[in-house]
């Protein structure tokens, strides 16, 4: 069965659940002040926020200071060279194939392939080319088509997803029968051969699941899948989960997400935005854009620091690069 990819442009669009971005470049590029005068940044952010809003009720200024406060007082990391898994900066090349025969001519620095789908021959050669191998899963759903399907107890199954008829999300706090399925399948991606992993779905407590998830539901799976793959010596990224990408930035090596430039968190101001902190920590942030034309996107996208490529929504070999 061809797969597909998640969380695609014709899929339903979640909520922002994030702060002005202005206010995080704020938080983020005034560092001449200390953490003894943040009083004055919070002073100067409250007369923006309330010229830019219109409104200056002490609830929205709060909510809009305090993520300006939490990063002021807990600065993202560098990347730890004396982790063994893969650590990628930003503008690390990149290709992503899930369907037909796998292209391995483009010269790029990883490829991020389907975990179930591709050969351990495939990933060999690829490592032999010198690539990076990444390795693409559902950790949030229940796809039909994939091997372990049957292991998946149907109390854990909730609704189907948006676009996707066959594919239902899973209860990410049953860890207990949960857990044991996506440790098999890490566990599968090191006797492949595969550098790290590519979980998908992980911001359901965004969708309607069918189950009452919250964030801090979301914040404990993801950061558990982080723990998982590093125990194995695996890399992992981030997928979307824009809302929560403050928290799991220190948790995860690198980001990955779809459409960020076709959506927009405030104004014309692209969500793309809110992954930034992966590239204040010195991470690479993976992207794709399937239906804007690159001069739409790559611009801003190499001004961002971003490594962003146009493909085909059934993400075969094609891809345009912006780098």
């Amino acid at each position: 069965m061809i797969h597909k990819p998640q969380n695609s442009p014709l899929s339903d669009r979640k909520p922002n659940r994030l702060p002005h971005p202005y206010l995080y470049f704020i938080s983020k590029r005034i560092k001449f002040f200390p953490l003894q005068n943040l009083g004055l940044v919070s002073l100067f952010i409250f007369t923006l926020v309330s010229t830019a809003t219109g409104t200056t009720s002490e609830e929205s200024v709060i909510l809009k200071l305090l993520p300006v406060i939490i990063s002021q007082e807990t600065p993202s990391p560098s990347p730890d060279p004396d982790d063994p898994w893969w650590q990628p900066s930003p503008g690390t090349s990149w290709q992503i194939q899930f369907t037909d025969s796998l292209d391995r001519s483009f010269d790029v620095d990883m490829y991020d392939v389907d975990l179930h789908t591709t050969s351990t021959e495939d990933i060999k050669n690829l490592h032999d080319n010198g690539r990076i191998v990444i390795c693409y899963f559902s950790a949030g759903s229940w796809e039909d088509f994939r091997p372990d399907s049957n292991n998946y107890p149907k109390e854990i199954l909730g609704n189907s997803m948006v676009d996707w008829e066959d594919e239902y999300w899973v209860d990410i706090r049953q860890i207990d029968t949960l857990g044991p399925i996506l440790e098999a399948r890490m566990d599968e991606a090191v006797q492949k051969g595969c550098d790290g992993l590519h979980p998908d779905n992980v911001n359901g407590y965004t969708h309607d699941t069918g189950f009452n998830l919250t964030a801090d539901n979301q914040l404990t799976f993801n950061k558990w899948l982080a723990e998982q793959a590093h125990v194995r010596g695996l890399s992992i990224g981030l997928k979307n989960d824009l809302s929560q990408v403050s928290t799991l930035v220190n948790h995860f090596d690198w980001a990955l997400n779809e459409s960020c430039f076709h959506f927009y968190a405030y104004g014309d101001t692209p969500e793309c935005v809110l992954l930034l902190p992966f590239i204040d920590a010195g991470k690479a942030v993976f992207g794709i854009e399937y239906t804007k034309d690159q001069s739409e996107f790559c611009d801003q996208a190499n001004e961002y620091g971003l490594s962003f490529i146009k493909k085909n929504l059934n993400l075969n070999a094609w891809r345009q690069a912006c780098q």
